[in-house]
């Protein structure tokens, strides 16, 4: 592979993401989104990357964290779900590999049978939304869709086929050495398998590969990158890859020097993959990211501690800064996809829970809190400005009230001190008298 600069320095670094991203004009640098789903990747904290040529690059060269937290249980399809649609299973309901849509403990908060908004969903209906009037009601992609086959508002309807041809998404997963089978695992089954219970309807994806390992997958992806012309400028793509080797390896060896040099093949098919998109890398926002991680020993996963809980999440592209390190910003796996849609100056729907990770793109995102911020009341002093604002209308009238009070209670006291006065007074002349 020749050695590919992924420096965000040959991309535009004064692009500005904090504009509002319901602003039409708006228009990213970022064409196409790369997201690479690595299962079960977990690094332990006394072990480096370096053998990881590839990804350790996109990690020098981007930002990154360590600690991206999943959700529990720390299985395949529960985290599938929440990156997916930016949301806990208890919005979801999909809290198990073994999840079934009409016999789950939980239902979806979108009731039973309904579709949650995902990735490729939200993305159809910004771009659908696009081409309307503020005050038209946004369509869902069905919708769209069903508008163009009947030929309703042609004019509209051949715009929003133009964009439904320049944007491609796509979903390859990979089976992930099935002639290794493992018994006495947490999830024996696939995510190629497991994609398929999230019932994301066929309209918003224009391919769903299921490859028999993580090569044949990678080269799905690059037939693919050819044969829809996706360098040429027009176009646009969303395309998310599931690596399952390096897992299955893990589940038979734990960390041992063969799930090791699993995970450098891994990472050569990566570097191959990098290699496809060298042309459009400068209009490419790139995401290295995982399901879930490892117990201590590497061989199991779905249960809930630390070690299985945390994965590293690595974003690479235009405008994001190179070399940095997230320390102490919380980052869950169902922030990754509101950050994609805004990283294409889209807007999310308010069925996602996650949030922005607007660090990504240097750029501030509110403020941190410290315990030492909530307990020193001179620090408390030099953040008033955090504080929420008051609402000065009920101040004003409560102030009013008060002076009201305090005015009567002052105009007692007087006209009683005068009566005791007046007392003392004629008291004095009969006396005199």
């Amino acid at each position: 592979m020749e050695d590919i600069e992924y420096s965000p320095s040959l991309s535009p670094l004064n692009v500005s993401f904090t504009q509002g991203n319901n602003n039409k004009n708006e228009v990213s640098p970022i064409k196409h989104v790369l997201i690479i789903c690595i299962n079960g990747f977990s690094i332990p904290t006394d072990r480096t990357i370096s053998s990881l040529k590839n990804i350790n690059k996109l990690m020098k060269t981007g930002t990154y964290t360590r600690s991206c937290r999943s959700v529990y249980p720390t299985e395949a399809l529960p985290n599938l779900a929440s990156f997916m649609f930016s949301a806990d299973p208890i919005f979801t309901g999909i809290n198990s590999d073994k999840y079934d849509p009409y016999h789950s403990g939980i239902i979806s908060s979108e009731g039973i049978g309904s579709h949650y908004p995902n990735l490729f969903s939200v993305i159809r209906c910004n771009l659908k939304n696009s081409l309307l009037d503020d005050s038209t009601i946004l369509l869902d992609s069905s919708e769209i869709k069903s508008e163009i086959t009947s030929g309703k508002n042609n004019s509209n309807n051949n715009d929003a086929a133009s964009i439904s041809d320049s944007w491609k998404c796509g979903v390859f997963m990979s089976y992930g050495m099935n002639n290794n089978s493992v018994t006495g695992v947490v999830n024996i089954g696939s995510n190629a398998d497991n994609f398929d219970k999230l019932m994301i309807p066929n309209e918003y994806v224009d391919i769903i590969s299921k490859g028999k390992d993580d090569k044949e997958t990678i080269e799905s992806v690059k037939s693919f990158i050819r044969n829809e012309e996706l360098i040429n400028d027009d176009k646009h793509s969303v395309i998310f890859v599931s690596l399952e080797n390096s897992n299955r390896e893990g589940c038979h060896s734990g960390f041992s020097k063969k799930y090791w040099e699993q995970l450098e093949i891994t990472d050569e098919l990566i570097g191959q993959l990098i290699e496809e998109y060298k042309e459009i890398w400068n209009n490419t926002f790139c995401i290295i990211m995982s399901d879930h991680g490892r117990n201590m020993n590497g061989k199991d996963y779905g249960k809930l501690s630390m070690e299985e809980l945390i994965t590293p999440l690595i974003f690479n592209g235009p405008g994001i800064e190179e070399g940095h390190q997230l320390y102490t910003s919380p980052i869950s796996i169902i922030d990754i996809a509101p950050t994609i849609i805004y990283s294409l100056c889209m807007s999310s729907p308010i069925q996602w829970r996650g949030r922005v990770i607007k660090e990504v793109f240097d750029e501030e995102d509110g403020w941190m809190y410290t315990e030492e911020l909530g307990k020193n009341q001179d620090i408390v002093k030099k953040f008033r400005i955090l504080a929420p604002k008051k609402n000065y209308q009920k101040v004003v009238k409560y102030s009013i009230s008060a002076i009201i009070i305090i005015s009567i209670f002052i105009i007692e006291i007087l006209i009683l001190l005068l009566w005791f006065f007046m007392k003392s007074e004629r008291e004095n002349i009969h006396s005199e008298l």
